[in-house]
């Protein structure tokens, strides 16, 4: 690999937890050909990503709104950039990076090549394919089947007020050890911390809403296991790459199939097994019905009821969404 100057490859990512990760793939990657990545993104101070781009860089990962920042600060030179990566194009959409991708597009100079990946190709996802690229290839790859044998699926019927009762059982038995719990909204994640927290299971918050430091740190404190359980929103759980999760909670009934499994693969990987855990309220018969004709996994019943609501001192906590 040549001399580091402007950058030629620029890998525009939803989060910065992904982008945290594409860069450190690329730096396992290029470590033999003196290949030099920087990863920009907000939640943190700029003089660190600007000095590493004043030293001359190959491969820039980054956020939309950082790369336009350091852009307008004149530390980040587009004009050099021949390969164009959007990753998660449909979380990029989904998120309302479009204005923002369009402004990094128009700063880009000369002839490209312009890569797009999705984990699914709405119309959206398309008309951007046909916006920023020229003839284009698609290439669909067949989606990885579940582990199924790698993962023990049950489904719990509980009453919403019964539900943190429930997991604290959960997270009472002894073989839990690591557990990634998934709720709908940041809100509704600080509202069951700290209900777990009253009744003795320490548990950390993953969202939008956690401070970049704060993030890097309560997700080493989870590998290391001196956080046993997380209670992460979908979007942030994107960012958790632990191997060792030993058990996965649907707290909140997943939104749909897909949602259903991205939750619980986050277990049973790297040769272990895993047990998911979804909890069905009152309402949800039929949708539990629908999702595990979808899903096409086999579930079994888990009955917590009464041992669940006696692991409750006191009075019963339930927790709103």
């Amino acid at each position: 690999m040549g001399r580091a100057g402007a950058p030629f490859t620029l890998v525009v990512v939803p989060t910065r937890e992904l982008g945290q990760q594409v860069a450190k793939e690329f730096e396992a990657l290029g470590r033999y050909r003196n290949v030099r990545v920087v990863a920009v993104y907000g939640g943190v101070g700029y003089r660190a990503q600007e000095d590493a781009l004043r030293r001359g860089v190959h491969i820039v990962v980054g956020t939309p709104g950082r790369l336009l920042d350091l852009a307008s600060r004149r530390t980040l030179n587009l004009s050099q950039i021949r390969i164009l990566v959007l990753d998660e194009a449909d979380r990029l959409l989904d998120l309302g990076f479009a204005p923002d991708i369009a402004r990094i597009v128009a700063l880009l100079k000369g002839p490209r090549q312009t890569a797009l990946f999705s984990a699914t190709l709405t119309n959206d996802v398309r008309a951007v394919a046909r916006r920023y690229t020229k003839d284009p290839v698609s290439v669909t790859i067949k989606p990885e089947e579940p582990t199924v044998a790698a993962i023990d699926q049950a489904w719990v019927q509980v009453r919403e007020s019964d539900k943190v009762a429930a997991l604290h059982e959960i997270l009472r038995r002894d073989d839990v050890v690591r557990t990634l719990v998934f709720r709908r909204t940041k809100h509704g994640a600080d509202k069951l911390v700290k209900a777990l927290e009253r009744l003795g299971s320490p548990a950390r918050a993953l969202h939008g809403n956690v401070g970049q430091h704060e993030r890097e740190r309560v997700l080493e404190g989870f590998r290391s296991g001196r956080i046993p359980t997380l209670v992460a929103t979908n979007l942030a759980a994107r960012g958790i790459h632990v191997a060792d999760i030993g058990h996965v909670v649907n707290f909140d009934f997943p939104e749909d199939a897909e949602t259903f499994v991205h939750r619980t693969g986050r277990t049973g990987r790297a040769g272990r097994r895993g047990v998911a855990f979804t909890f069905v309220n009152e309402t949800q018969r039929a949708a539990f019905e629908d999702l595990r004709r979808r899903a096409k996994v086999p579930f079994r019943q888990e009955h917590l009821g009464r041992r669940a609501r006696a692991a409750v001192p006191a009075q019963r906590v339930s927790v709103p969404a």
